[in-house]
């Protein structure tokens, strides 16, 4: 659901690449425009109803990365109608979204490789101090 949620964030793209037009618009000027508010909404009511059902935190990478190409979109263009540039912007964006999730994952990663390294270190020491004690009251009942 919540990548759902993600993907209706850029609804308002695909209508303009389709050129998909309504008839009633309720006062916004285009039909993207229009689409563009309702997923907004849409979005977040999804994103808090899937909440609830305890998703993957990886789950959330999809709304985050639409919104911020949204954001990115509605701060750098000079016209609000046109998404020219937006797929030039978006292919910018994705490359450096991608080399964060890269990097964020390989740090996971390390980090899970460490503990697993380290629980495998207490592990071999509780076997070795356990086999110590046993040794020491074995030699102490033959004496």
């Amino acid at each position: 659901m919540i990548v759902i949620s993600g993907i209706l964030l850029i609804m308002d793209v695909i209508l303009d690449k389709f050129n998909i037009q309504f008839s009633n618009t309720f006062g916004f000027n285009s039909s993207s425009n229009f689409v563009f508010f309702i997923s907004q909404w849409l979005a977040i009511i999804l994103i808090i109803v899937s909440n609830k059902l305890n998703p993957f935190n990886i789950s959330f990478f999809s709304p985050i990365y639409f919104l911020g190409l949204n954001f990115y979109w509605l701060i750098f263009t000079r016209d609000y109608n046109s998404k020219d540039l937006f797929s030039f912007s978006v292919f910018g964006i994705s490359v450096i979204c991608v080399a964060l999730l890269v990097l964020i994952a390989n740090k996971y990663k390390i980090y899970n490789d460490k503990q697993k390294a380290l629980s495998k270190k207490m592990e071999m020491l509780e076997n070795i101090l356990d086999l110590s004690i046993l040794k020491a009251k074995k030699d102490s009942k033959n004496v």
